[in-house]
């Protein structure tokens, strides 16, 4: 696409998933109605361990190949014995009989049909060799339709692989019909909320739903460098709607420099909602007492001019020792400095009466 225009296809990718997601109850119907004409199953999963509950029912005693994704983690299949991670080891034999377990970037309302881009060739591998099929995938991964899909896609590819385009794209209608020679003889869609639905009820932390994965936060924020152990950005954000309330302490270890909200190519406020989750935190008392404690404690010394006044290296001991879990083992605190601006003052400029 020689005349792409990257600040055009964000703003229009904002649109695109800001409308989708404010109308997902029909989009959702509209791709059961659409997948399931295609003699297509779905599999409706509230919550993570339903869902696990559900495709072990499915897979068990079955050859299962598929590749390393989030949303494995989330549901805590990314380690099963049996399974075969393609991208994870060398490429096994694949039996007629195996099931193919893929994670669909977008599902279209419009036709019920599922995009799936492929950069490796592990997908070719896996669709030209199953012949069943099980897509998993979230409730907000939605698009309208197919001209949609294309500017989200080039976005996709952009933001997360650095390239242009993925090497392949396929579009899957469900199971094979009876005059078509190639797809699925059978196949399901696993569709999981695990959460998404109330993140979806929060007007201001909903933006999050808008992410299409291209994980351009988590490589361009410094964040992940200093706390290596926790999630990405965006899913830090999510966590407290889609994991547990606990999770909202873990925003106030995010960074508000802004960087991942400019490298996001739908535009998500990120900086505005780790705020916000902030503000929630503080409004349900949920910050941790550790942190209620720490801020109580600023907010004295701040009022007390002895306090400020006393030296440097008791105030550098004293914030080092409240904020170093947040601050991280890889950086070193910054030294407040030896005397404070009131005591230069008037050292330099001489008592002042007023």
């Amino acid at each position: 696409m020689p005349d792409f225009d990257l600040a055009m296809a964000r703003k229009r990718a904002f649109h695109t998933r800001s409308k989708a997601i404010e109308h997902l109850d029909k989009h959702l119907i509209d791709f059961e109605t659409h997948f399931t004409r295609h003699q297509g199953k779905m599999i409706w999963a509230p919550n993570a361990e339903n869902a696990k509950t559900e495709l072990r029912l499915l897979l068990k005693d079955k050859a299962v190949y598929t590749l390393s994704h989030p949303l494995l983690k989330e549901l805590g299949l990314q380690n099963e014995k049996n399974w075969k991670y393609l991208d994870k080891e060398e490429i096994p034999e694949i039996k007629e009989d195996g099931i193919a377990l893929i994670f669909p970037s977008f599902y279209i309302s419009e036709n019920g049909s599922l995009i799936l881009q492929d950069h490796l060739g592990l997908v070719d591998i896996l669709l030209s060799h199953c012949q069943r099929i099980v897509y998993a995938l979230g409730i907000e991964q939605v698009c309208p339709n197919l001209n949609e899909a294309e500017n989200l896609l080039n976005l996709l590819a952009r933001f997360g692989e650095g390239q242009k385009d993925f090497t392949s794209i396929h579009i899957s209608f469900g199971n094979r019909q009876v005059r078509e020679s190639d797809g699925p003889k059978e196949s399901w869609v696993l569709m999981l909320d695990n959460g998404r639905s109330s993140l979806l009820a929060e007007i201001p932390q909903r933006q999050a739903l808008y992410c299409i994965h291209c994980g351009a936060c988590e490589r361009h924020s410094n964040f992940q460098g200093v706390h290596a152990d926790l999630m990405p950005v965006i899913d830090l954000i999510q966590a407290p709607f889609t994991l547990g309330q606990e999770h909202f302490q873990d925003n106030f270890k995010l960074p508000l420099s802004g960087r991942a909200t400019k490298s996001c190519p739908v535009g998500i406020d990120l900086k505005g909602l780790i705020l916000e989750n902030r503000r929630v935190a503080v409004d349900r008392k949920l910050e941790g007492r550790s942190d209620a404690l720490a801020w109580k404690t600023w907010k004295t010394a701040m009022l007390n001019r002895k306090w400020i006044n006393k030296s440097g290296s008791i105030k550098n001991f004293t914030l080092k020792s409240f904020f170093k879990k947040y601050w991280g083992e890889q950086r070193e605190f910054p030294k407040t400095a030896e005397k404070s601006f009131n005591e230069w003052w008037q050292e330099s400029r001489g008592r002042s009466d007023h």
